[in-house]
Formats: structure tokens, C-alpha cells, sequence
């Protein structure tokens, strides 16, 4: 398991962010594609250091 720090774009140029410990990228991308909002984004995971 590793904390992420995962940055969500949107097209209206929204970024959010959101932090959590997933056990791969994959997982951290599927929950930033589980946020509400529009359908197109760009979710970007970044590991932070252990």
C-alpha cells in the first residue's frame, strides 16, 4: 500500500485533489475517476514518499 496524492482536471479547468493510501496506480485512477462531475478528466497519481 502507498499514499497518493491524485489531481483530477477537468475541461472547465477544475483540478481537484484528494489524498489516500491504494495498494497500486490503477486503484488511485479509478478513484479519481469515481468523483462526480463531467466524464472527461485527466487523473494524474502521484506516490509520495514513504
Amino acid at each position: 500500500m502507498r499514499r497518493y496524492l491524485i489531481e483530477v482536471r477537468f475541461p472547465d479547468g477544475t483540478v481537484r485533489e484528494l489524498q489516500g493510501i491504494f495498494p497500486s496506480d490503477g486503484a488511485a485512477i479509478l478513484a479519481g475517476l469515481g468523483l462526480p462531475g463531467d466524464e472527461r478528466r485527466t487523473v494524474v497519481p502521484h506516490r509520495e514518499a514513504a
